[in-house]
């Protein structure tokens, strides 16, 4: 009888640990913000070919200069399709699935002159995550 006890105390106590860890784990997990967290990596990356008035902006109707901006895309339209990261223009182009001459940085002068640099995967997938939380204006 006291053994079925204690066992039966232990099961509870693993299954309450493995909910509090589940629990952490999705607290930890904090909602991407566009102005602290997506927007720092496009004015550092982005915004040198994507300013109004230079290359990037002329030949693609792109800026990188704020939220607006980013969601009006280019003059073929949208870049970001809330909610679907992998069906947006914008994570393909950064993500280097998109064809090696149109992928974003171009591999030129910008780079060479280390004007931009090619992002770290850790900021494809912060901006990825932005895309899926809905890509919100926060």
């Amino acid at each position: 009888m006291l053994r079925k006890f204690v066992n039966s105390l232990g099961m509870l106590v693993a299954i309450s640990l493995l909910a509090g860890c589940d629990q952490d784990a999705s607290f930890a997990k904090k909602e991407v913000s566009f102005s602290k967290d997506v927007l720092p990596i496009l004015h550092a990356e982005c915004q040198v070919c994507h300013a109004e008035g230079s290359e990037g902006f002329n030949v693609s109707g792109f800026s990188a200069k704020n939220y607006e901006s980013v969601m009006k895309g280019t003059t073929l339209g949208p870049v970001v399709k809330p909610g679907e990261s992998i069906s947006s223009t914008l994570y393909v182009l950064i993500s280097g699935t998109a064809d090696p001459s149109i992928q974003m940085p171009r591999h030129d002068e910008s780079l060479t002159a280390g004007l931009t640099n090619r992002l770290q995967q850790d900021e494809v997938d912060l901006i990825a995550r932005w895309i899926d939380e809905g890509a919100k204006n926060n």
